[in-house]
């Protein structure tokens, strides 16, 4: 129930931002169905830049509760080296929270390019379910950093110069835990958000549209984050990464969530995203 009464807050929200009705609707079934959500950030030397707005990052997040404070270091982290580096990936280990997630995620934001030159960051989200104590001791892992503070991590991106490489080994660390799973096609995501984006603008009651949604499966059964942080933000952003069920150059069974890097362990075929 808390899902539906979240949902239709949303609506009731969106209403009043219609230029960002689709982009927020599929992140909504992306989040409450457990998928990883797909984006790209511009990255400008004031900061990087929201795409659908034009505006900052750092403008839009929460940076005064307290959750927001400490994650909103990540993204000024981000925002000061991004800037500066031609390629790598930031990495950003967020632990469970009891006011906001049941779930650890893994973050990656891989430098790219547009094909005008304009660097971006590409960015996939994805839930494990690894608790706390884990989720410091695979973070140890990755960076070579010690943690003992779980808030600490919470607020510590890690950047590599060899964003393949990185990108392998924390696939493989995630993938002894717990990940969600989808064969959700993201086009048939996107249609459906369509569809609701019209009753939203043509003035349907919210409750209606939430229960169409609930009964198309659009809207799933995975708790709804709190908003509105920089990591809700960067769940609500993402186009790189996808449940993959068998390679598909080779054909050999995947079987998890993997992000544009990933390199097949059978044929080392790379997945270069959606």
């Amino acid at each position: 129930m808390l899902n539906k009464e979240l949902a239709i807050d949303s609506i009731f929200a969106l209403r009043r931002n219609p230029q960002r009705l689709v982009p927020e609707l599929v992140s909504l079934s992306n989040e409450t169905n457990g998928r990883p959500d797909p984006f790209s950030l511009v990255v400008s030397k004031e900061g990087v830049i929201d795409p659908e707005t034009g505006r900052l990052v750092r403008e839009i997040i929460d940076r005064e509760s307290p959750l927001g404070k400490i994650e909103a270091k990540v993204l000024d982290s981000i925002d000061v080296l991004a800037p500066e580096k031609d390629r790598g990936v930031f990495v950003w280990v967020s632990p469970p929270h009891p006011r906001r997630s049941q779930f650890s995620k893994v973050v990656f934001y891989r430098i790219d390019y547009f094909s005008d030159g304009q660097k971006v960051l590409d960015n996939l989200a994805v839930r494990f379910g690894a608790n706390t104590s884990q989720t410091m001791e695979l973070a140890s892992e990755i960076s070579g950093k010690g943690f003992v503070d779980s808030e600490n991590l919470r607020g510590t991106p890690f950047f590599f110069d060899d964003d393949e490489a990185i990108i392998q080994k924390v696939v493989n660390l995630i993938s002894h835990y717990p990940l969600p799973i989808t064969d959700s096609d993201d086009r048939e995501v996107q249609k459906q958000a369509q569809i609701y984006a019209k009753m939203i603008k043509s003035g349907a009651p919210e409750g209606l549209i939430v229960e169409h949604m609930q009964m198309s499966g659009f809207l799933g059964e995975n708790p709804l984050d709190c908003p509105p942080n920089f990591m809700e933000y960067t769940l609500k952003h993402s186009l790189v990464g996808k449940y993959v069920e068998h390679c598909g150059k080779c054909g050999v069974r995947i079987g998890r969530a993997i992000p544009k890097g990933y390199r097949c362990p059978s044929c080392g075929g790379v997945y270069e995203g959606c």
